[in-house]
């Protein structure tokens, strides 16, 4: 068992509260960046150019390729997703 089996996620609003009072700004601001934030990651996928977040990781698209379902199924056809690549520094943190 992982350990992101047994361990609660943080979801958007609470996530929204503490980065606000880390960075000392108002709850309006911070969403109002994390919504630009994710536009922008998502614009740039979209275009094909990776989002490189220094220390952090890498956020590009790919293709999938598409694969047989089986069971006289039709086939599943190539599509689009969005990848994540942990950075050095971030795969070093969480090893610590």
């Amino acid at each position: 068992m992982s350990s992101t089996d047994t361990a609660t996620k943080t979801t958007l609003r609470p996530l929204i509260r503490e980065v606000a009072r880390r960075s000392g700004m108002s709850l309006e601001g911070t969403r109002a960046v994390y919504d630009a934030l994710l536009e922008t990651i998502l614009d740039n996928a979209c275009a094909g150019t990776p989002t490189e977040l220094t220390g952090f990781g890498t956020f590009r698209m790919t293709i999938h390729k598409g694969h047989p379902q089986g069971f006289n199924a039709p086939p599943t056809d190539a599509y689009p997703v969005l990848k994540f690549t942990a950075a050095k520094a971030l795969r070093d943190e969480l090893r610590a």
